[in-house]
């Protein structure tokens, strides 16, 4: 399996493809092709899980060299650092036709991360909007009797990519590809409610102080301590800082634990653009962008009601 031949993106232009696939030799040699493709001349990104690293790794053997790989179950653990990550490697290849290949989604993802996942592949597409790239994102797929089963990430690669590769190798446009900001926004709004009751906290200017008493108070109290308190008021604060300056109030903090995850949750009437906390060299969201370096999952809702942005950070990983 492989894509076909003609998978250059045109000059200035941004081709994003999702790329089905049944087995992992399948994955792999989907990979392969992409990279073959590029004949050793454009810099290449390659962010799968390790072992699919390590399989292309030794089938590639010398042609790995000046590859850039990258574990995206550890740099994609929280799906919003997924395009900073992408746009870096981009920045650091100006005026130069980068190749991609990603693994946005997979079987281990929760569903609050599986909503931000599908939430930036929709962002990818305005984030690199003039940029000269060939994005591949693979996604393993169900097949009865070789047809498809369109389960929920089948249909939302295929509203989100313009492009699809079955696990045939055959290539179509997408037909149900849409405005990427409005599902981008939906893919979030509304968010879950609380599955219990948060400890709330309204405020009409943002205190610091104030903020980190409140989230150290109840967090310690839901067993978090040490480096992952640390960060998490980081990101608190930092968050804060961005979306707070977009609100004359008042702003609301919520704080709760869910299973083995605390959540601590801003939410201000003030508006955020779709991309914010996406765009490495964006001061105005730099707080956003920073907030999503240490937590395990940052979801942003970006709608016209207001913004809501939700701190997750795993309690059990101290």
């Amino acid at each position: 399996m492989g894509l076909v031949d003609d998978q250059r993106a045109p000059g200035g232009e941004l081709l994003h493809v999702a790329l089905f696939y049944t087995h992992i030799s399948e994955y792999v040699d989907g990979v392969l092709g992409v990279i073959d493709s590029r004949n050793g001349e454009r810099p290449t990104l390659v962010a799968v899980s390790a072992p699919v690293i390590d399989l292309l790794r030794e089938k590639l053997g010398d042609r790995a060299t000046g590859i850039h790989f990258v574990n995206v179950r550890e740099a994609g653990r929280n799906p919003t650092r997924v395009t900073p990550v992408l746009l870096r490697f981009a920045d650091e290849h100006p005026d130069q036709h980068i190749v991609i290949v990603c693994e946005p989604i997979w079987p281990e993802r929760t569903a609050a991360e599986y909503g931000a996942a599908v939430q930036s592949e929709a962002l990818a597409n305005l984030a690199f909007a003039g940029r000269t790239a060939t994005i591949v994102c693979a996604y393993h797929v169900s097949t009865v009797h070789g047809a498809i089963v369109h389960d929920a990430a089948v249909d939302d690669a295929v509203r989100t990519h313009p492009v699809v590769v079955d696990s045939d190798g055959d290539r179509w446009e997408s037909l149900r590809y849409a405005d990427q900001v409005q599902l981008a926004t939906d893919a979030l709004h509304p968010l879950p409610k609380p599955p219990t009751a948060p400890e709330t906290l309204t405020f009409e200017v943002a205190d610091e102080g104030e903020l980190r008493e409140f989230v150290t108070t109840h967090a310690t109290r839901a067993g978090l301590r040490g480096r992952r308190l640390d960060d998490l008021l980081y990101a608190v604060a930092e968050a804060a800082n961005d979306i707070v300056a977009r609100t004359s109030g008042p702003d609301r903090l919520r704080i709760w634990r869910s299973d083995e995850r605390l959540v601590c949750e801003l939410h201000s009437t003030g508006q955020l653009d779709p991309l914010a906390g996406r765009l490495p060299e964006d001061g105005d969201s730099r707080g956003l962008l920073l907030a999503s370096e240490v937590a395990d999952l940052v979801q942003i809702d970006a709608h016209p009601t207001g913004a809501t942005v939700r701190i997750h950070v795993d309690i059990q990983r101290q």
